[in-house]
């Protein structure tokens, strides 16, 4: 059994209909199809002042906690590179740029598709190097310290305990501050709509 040109010209437009966000409808009488715009809204609730000034301190709350694990991570870097010989000292204010440019080469050379493989290349070398840095640099500095945190925390002076905390902390150190504070960046830019 034959279509009717009608279902024919229906059939068509419906298997060659554009997706969200046009919707296809057919002409009458015609093979062929004009996208209507589809509008999907959704209702907005209005933020008060007293919002709008808790959600930008939790945001401001969130680049000190970046900024927080980016220096204790940036220390442990400066810890780990004095101790092999190199010279510089976290109390040098020049030696902080060590850390900001490894930084920088962990926010800009993210590897993503259609990006050159020399970038990710680059980027995971940066990266070893900050959670090695950090590793090494908190099992120098910490080994058998007590942190006076809560009730206090007494590190292992060796072993496969310290070993394991270092690395999650470099991990964390690595990782987290340039995530927190893209995030919490681009929340202010849209709630301060800059």
């Amino acid at each position: 059994m034959e279509a009717k040109p009608e279902e024919q010209a229906l059939l068509e437009a419906l298997i060659n209909a554009p997706t969200q966000p046009a919707m296809a409808t057919v002409v009458a009488g015609t093979n062929s199809t004009q996208a209507q715009p589809r509008i999907i809204t959704k209702p907005r609730s209005r933020a008060t002042v007293y919002d709008q000034t808790l959600e930008a301190m939790a945001y401001v709350a969130s680049l000190g906690i970046a900024l927080a694990l980016w220096t204790a991570g940036a220390f442990f870097t400066l810890v780990f590179l004095e101790g092999a010989g190199v010279p510089v000292a976290p109390t040098q204010i020049f030696a902080w740029l060590i850390p900001a440019f490894v930084s920088a080469v962990e926010l800009k050379l993210w590897p993503a598709r259609g990006r050159s493989p020399i970038r990710g290349l680059i980027w995971f070398s940066v990266l070893a190097f900050d959670v090695g840095t950090s590793f090494a640099g908190l099992v120098q500095w910490g080994a058998g310290r007590r942190i006076n945190l809560f009730t206090g925390i007494t590190l292992p002076s060796t072993g496969t305990t310290l070993w394991l905390f270092a690395l999650g902390l470099g991990l964390l150190f690595a990782f987290a501050p340039e995530r927190i504070g893209k995030f919490a960046v681009r929340e202010l830019r849209t709630l301060l709509k800059v």
